[in-house]
């Protein structure tokens, strides 16, 4: 979802900056959200489990 709103704003960047901007976002912000997700499944997950076994 990311690359989507950066890719058709690469037009209205100086490149440098366009550069900075996806460097930061996977630098920072796609990490942080490959952990929640992953948190989410997890929790998900054993709540799944958790009603499985009653």
């Amino acid at each position: 979802m990311a690359r989507d709103w950066w890719q058709p704003n690469l037009g209205h960047w100086a490149p440098n900056h366009s550069e900075r901007v996806i460097g930061r976002l996977e630098a920072d912000v796609f990490p942080r959200i490959s952990i929640t997700l992953k948190h989410c499944a997890l929790v998900e997950n054993t709540v799944y489990m958790e009603k499985d076994k009653n």
